[in-house]
């Protein structure tokens, strides 16, 4: 048992053999990720480099902080996520403490993007109304179109999914 780490497990085989099994972290190298990851992780930590130099901050988790907030103003939450994987690859872990709150930074944008996020047209009873009155000419095909908007509206479907539908889907209930 003398000479391992205090990082190092003992294993005993059946044949009561000893060995060592290390509980330390192993961080990929940057050479074992997809060219275009290690080239965009490079670029990344590139830019925060320059970026603490220019504020002449040193290397450190707390200037990454302020770098993640900083760019949190400009930056989607993707590229704000790429710069905690660049960091974290870079220098292997972060304190709980820093990564909770840089987790909660990437959150936070994300919350905000949904929020800002186009929401999609909604039709109005009026403009339904209008496409019911569509299908009083007999063409089979306007009854048809109409028949698909009032499924898509009253039932809350996509046209895609409406378009999917057959015959033998339909029930008709005269009773709620």
């Amino acid at each position: 048992m003398n000479g391992g780490s205090c990082n190092d497990i003992p294993l005993r085989s059946a044949q009561g053999r000893i060995y060592r099994h290390s509980t330390k972290k192993l961080v990929a190298p940057l050479t074992s990720k997809a060219g275009s990851t290690a080239k965009a992780y490079t670029a990344e930590n590139a830019k925060r480099i320059q970026w603490m130099s220019r504020h002449e901050l040193p290397q450190e988790e707390g200037a990454f902080l302020l770098y993640l907030a900083e760019r949190s103003i400009s930056q989607g939450s993707s590229s704000l996520s790429k710069s905690l994987a660049a960091y974290q690859l870079a220098h292997d872990a972060l304190t709980p403490d820093t990564q909770r709150f840089a987790t909660e930074l990437i959150r936070t944008r994300k919350r905000k993007e949904s929020e800002t996020r186009r929401q999609p047209a909604v039709a109005s009873l009026e403009e339904i109304n209008k496409v019911i009155e569509l299908a009083k000419n007999a063409d089979p095909k306007t009854e048809r179109d109409v028949l698909i908007t009032l499924l898509s509206w009253t039932a809350l479907l996509r046209a895609s999914e409406v378009s999917e539908l057959k015959w033998t889907d339909l029930h008709h209930f005269t009773e709620y």
